[in-house]
């Protein structure tokens, strides 16, 4: 065979085999089943940029296309396989969360032979960084500060040029004026240099300025070249910038930095910044050495600085006039604000008052979502990268990201109605309910614009000096829809943004007038969003009520453990927690017991509060520990914990005892009478002699009296209510203005009873000089020792009014969720006789062991009991839901959509989760065996809440547990407990209590044992 035909073959094998690979190349997406479009054989996805579409049209089409198909959709960035980001939860990963694995841009540079190509913009690795870390100190808000007088005085000068024009004709092309502007703010700022662009639309900075922008030194071929094979085309030594725009920049970079140095001007702005990155090695090199930027290093900052700095603000500037000459009411309004300010502080703008132009800043902030000048962000993948819990969807080392923040931006499951220009997407209350990812004109996470506060500040002076004094509208020669610039790789409009513009003159009259009414129409727009809130941010909820939200039918035809059940069955599996309507109120339901530990446990000093209503003022009885939030509760509750220790519960141990042998002998003395007896009633009874004793130290005799004075109240203080539904849903939605009004909730004959009670026991043991160590003297001490702390911080006594709130809550919480718990127990132990058995065995095996007693250590022995009072305590959970209040905006981890705004309600249905066959098999079953050792260990303690967790857990837990053993052990170990006719199966529940408690008692037949 001769030689040539050898050094064909081997030829023709390399091209077939550089074909076969770059065939293979363009099927990259298609060979792994992701989603992507059919790519051109040379420009991949992008074909017909910059002739057919734009560059944000190939974006937005893509998008629309494949959103909902993945967290990304295959794209070929020219010749290269990329990721198309389709999911604000991949874009957070990317900008924010794994950032480290996506510090690049991945942007074509060459900074050997296109030096200006050498900026922060388009840099990567650690020479990104290092520059990073050095310049950022420019653009703090000190340095924002000092800039501020040299950007008003140019946007002065700005408005007067615009006034001057506006006399020659009302129709002014805007976009061109306002580029004017901010390229005399950039030169003034960054290079210290009077660009006089305002003065003179050919002024050279101008004119450089639009070429930097216009022209291209390479087609859109060869943009997919340097771009499909970078480091190719830098061995090429091909460039991105034209020749004259390089040449001036370097030129007037050099002659700014020897003219400062030569004099020792310093000017502490930008070009300072740079100045001292040249002269001292202050940044480090890929090798870790200490390193001086270059002058062409210099240009090429300062080039960026200037040509970004320029053309987005002008951009973002020019439509939103546009969008506010279409919008009348809005520019009224965002003009009201203006005018407002500027008398407010003696009729102009300084850096304070700025800030307060809260509207104007909601206006620009709209504009950029729908006119997102950068409408796509660009990041190159450093290493392999799995999206989370999608291990089909692998992002490979080297591959490009787009992250389509324009077309996002127009989404309408990130922004209702996307298309429609509405300020209010931004008030404060959105905003918190957003994640950040989900705005993104400035990037975010590390790589964020890092020119972004002097770009916002320009454009509100700017903007708010115009608005002061010029209307804008429509005219014939205004583009609606808008038409973009297709050569153009930022967003741009096609040509120009013509206005008609006419001088404000408004009698002050008729500002005030309109102003009202804006007011009056805001509220009522509130008043209506209010019960509109979970609907319009897409969170699955029940239609409410107009008064009464989702709580309506409660008391009449539901019981509030019927409204918690209900909703957690319909919503569970919908997300962490589903839109609730406590009264007027939008709230939080908890659906899964991740987000119930967050709130309870892991973020608790972001859900300290109960945020139930309370008036300590008017109603002192409603000033206790359960109801209280802030620093009082957190102060108290630290100063009480102490009476509820196990060393106290064993000091209590005999008291309790000795009630609940005389509550087995009076349960005896009644089988005399009849053999089927109403337990619930009696073990009230019991807890109320127990509470009693305990806690205020008096014999309350209820057991032998059913009608004594202690038993009456405490029943009293559970059925009767001091209002009806209506004054109780006005109290629970304007809690503020129900105190203003002196709203209560104690009745009369309650709060006098408690009143008395406590104050008389106070001078008992004070006068007496009697000390039992119980919760009435650990009270006494906080009352006359300054042990506690206020709001302020001071040390303050608990007053006796407060004093008396503790022991009621004390006794109205522990005799009715212990003798609930008790009563619910035999219950459920009478209609399984098995169960029964097995734990009488316990007791009585337990009690014989210590010579018939039932001590405090035997007590910890009866395991299996415990095991019956959990299971209980699932089956019947006294208080069914467990009420927070958010301190804080609180954005559900992994879920950025579901926000817990600062002051909303938060309830989790303890009750109802207790119910739930992925936490408890067959959960309507009672199965002691659920709480086993084994059991329990398996089971996070955020699925069992009988008494909430954390640090606001029930503060009486010990001592509810204790009484409730020895009430149960002593009955169980003498009496045989079975169902009667009377026996309501299935339990019918109480819908006016907002515990859970039984219809109409609970008979049981009731044996003595042999």
């Amino acid at each position: 065979m001769a030689v040539g035909t050898v050094l064909l073959t081997a030829l023709l094998a390399i091209l077939g085999y550089l074909l076969a690979k770059w065939r293979s190349t363009m099927r990259y997406w298609q060979e792994l089943g992701i989603p992507c479009d059919e790519p051109h054989m040379f420009m991949g996805n992008m074909s017909g940029v910059r002739t057919k579409w734009s560059f944000n049209e190939i974006w937005s089409n893509y998008y629309k296309k494949f959103r909902g198909s993945g967290p990304f959709a295959g794209f070929y960035w020219f010749r290269r396989p990329a990721a198309f980001v389709l999911e604000t939860s991949l874009a957070k990963h990317i900008l924010i969360k794994d950032f480290n694995k996506f510090t690049d841009r991945g942007f074509f540079h060459n900074t050997e032979d296109d030096p200006l190509s050498g900026q922060l913009f388009l840099l990567d690795g650690h020479k990104w960084k290092s520059m990073r870390n050095k310049l950022s100190p420019t653009f703090t808000s000190g340095k924002m500060k000092y800039m501020f007088p040299t950007v008003l005085k140019v946007g002065h000068e700005f408005t007067d040029v615009f006034a001057q024009d506006v006399e020659k004709t009302p129709i002014i092309e805007v976009r061109e004026l306002l580029a004017r502007f901010t390229t005399d703010v950039i030169g003034t700022c960054a290079f210290g240099i009077e660009c006089s662009s305002l003065k003179d639309p050919e002024a050279e900075f101008r004119v450089m300025g639009r070429r930097s922008v216009n022209e291209h030194r390479l087609s859109s071929i060869g943009i997919g070249f340097v771009n499909s094979f970078p480091n190719l085309a830098r061995r090429l030594h091909m460039k991105m910038t034209v020749e004259p725009v390089e040449k001036f920049f370097m030129r007037i970079v050099r002659e700014t930095v020897a003219f400062r140095e030569q004099n020792n001007i310093r000017r502490n702005d930008f070009m300072d910044q740079l100045i001292d990155l040249k002269n001292k090695p202050l940044m480090t090199s890929e090798t870790g050495e200490n390193v001086n930027l270059t002058i062409e290093e210099i240009a090429a900052q300062a080039f960026v600085f200037f040509a970004a700095g320029f053309e987005t603000s002008s951009t973002t500037m020019g439509f939103a006039l546009y969008e506010l000459a279409q919008n009348q009411d809005i520019q009224s309004r965002v003009r009201e604000e203006v005018l407002e300010v500027i008398e407010k502080y003696n009729g102009d703008f300084t850096y304070e008052n700025i800030k307060e132009l809260a509207y104007l800043n909601q206006v620009i902030s709209e504009t950029l979502r729908m006119y997102t000048v950068l409408p796509i962000l660009n990041r190159e993948c450093l290493e392999d990268f799995v999206v989370p819990e999608n291990p089909k969807y692998v992002i490979k080392k080297g591959m490009p990201i787009l992250i389509p923040a324009g077309a996002m931006h127009r989404d309408e499951k990130l922004y209702p109605n996307p298309n429609q220009f509405n300020p209010d997407n931004f008030s404060e209350d959105r905003v918190k309910e957003r994640d950040s990812v989900e705005w993104l004109p400035f990037g975010d996470g590390p790589r964020n614009c890092i020119g972004m506060r002097f770009g916002q500040m320009q454009t509100r002076i700017g903007l708010a000096l115009l608005l002061k004094s010029f209307k804008f509208s429509i005219c014939e020669q205004t583009k609606i829809p808008m038409k973009y610039n297709k050569d153009s790789f930022l967003i741009a409009s096609e040509s120009g943004i013509y206005l008609k513009v006419e001088r404000v003159t408004m009698a002050a009259e008729t500002l005030l007038l309109t102003a009202a009414v804006i007011l009056v129409g805001y509220l009522l727009l509130l008043f209506r969003r209010k019960l509109q809130y979970w609907q319009n941010l897409g969170i699955p909820c029940e239609k409410p009520h107009f008064l009464m939200g989702n709580i309506a039918g409660v008391g009449t035809k539901l019981s509030f453990n019927d409204i918690w059940m209900t909703h957690y069955k319909k919503f569970r599996g919908s997300g962490p927690f589903a839109g609730f309507y406590w009264f007027q109120r939008p709230a939080v339901l908890v659906l899964e017991p991740a987000l119930a530990k967050l709130i309870l446990i892991k973020e608790f000093n972001k859900f300290t509060d109960r945020g139930f209503y309370h008036n300590a003022e008017d109603d002192p009885l409603t000033g206790n520990l359960f109801l209280l939030d802030g620093l009082k509760w957190k102060s108290l509750r630290t100063k009480l914990s102490p009476t509820f220790t196990s060393g106290k519960m064993k000091y209590m141990f005999p008291t309790v005892e000795k009630v609940g042998h005389e509550f087995a002998d009076v349960f005896d003395q009644m089988l005399d009478k009849s053999n089927i007896v109403e337990v619930k009633e009696l073990m009230a009874r019991f807890t109320t002699d127990v509470i009693g004793t305990c806690a205020f130290g008096i014999e309350c005799s209820s057991l032998k009296d059913p009608e004594a004075e202690f038993r009456v109240m405490g029943r009293r203080s559970f059925k009767e209510v001091r209002h009806g539904p209506l004054v109780f849903m006005f109290m629970n939605s304007f809690p503020n203005l129900a105190r203003r009004l002196h709203f209560k909730m104690s009745t009369e004959p309650i709060e006098t009873f408690f009143m008395r009670i406590v104050k008389e026991t106070v001078a008992f043991r004070e006068q007496n000089n009697i000390r039992r160590n119980d919760f009435m003297d650990q009270l006494i001490e906080l009352k006359n020792n300054k042990s506690l702390k206020s709001e302020t911080g001071e040390s303050v006594n608990l007053t006796i009014e407060e004093v008396a709130a503790q022991a009621f809550i004390f006794f109205s919480g522990g005799f009715e969720t212990s003798s609930t718990t008790m009563g619910f127990a035999l219950y459920e132990l009478a209609q399984h006789q098995d169960i029964q058995d097995r734990v009488r065995k316990e007791c009585q095996e337990v009690i014989a062991k210590y010579n018939g007693e039932l001590s405090y250590e035997g007590m910890k022995e009866l395991v299996y009991l415990d095991q019956i009072i959990s299971e209980t305590l699932r089956l019947y959970t006294v208080v069914p839901v467990l009420n927070r209040e958010c301190l804080e905006d609180f954005v559900v981890p992994y879920n950025p959509k579901y926000v817990i705004k600062k002051g909303m309600p938060v309830l989790i249905p303890a009750g109802a989760m207790h119910r739930d066959e992925k936490l408890y098999p067959n959960p309507d079953t009672f199965n002691p065996d659920n709480f086993s050792a084994d059991r329990v260990k398996e089971r996070d303690s955020v699925e069992w809440l009988p008494f909430g967790d954390g640090p606001r857990n029930c503060i009486g837990m010990r001592f509810g547990q204790m009484q409730v053993r020895i009430g149960l052990a002593l009955l169980i170990s003498k009496f045989k407990f079975s169902v009667c006719n009377r026996t309501s199966i299935p339990m019918v529940y109480d819908k006016q209590s907002f515990g859970l408690s039984s219809e109409s008692g609970i008979f049981l037949k009731a044996e003595r044992l042999n």
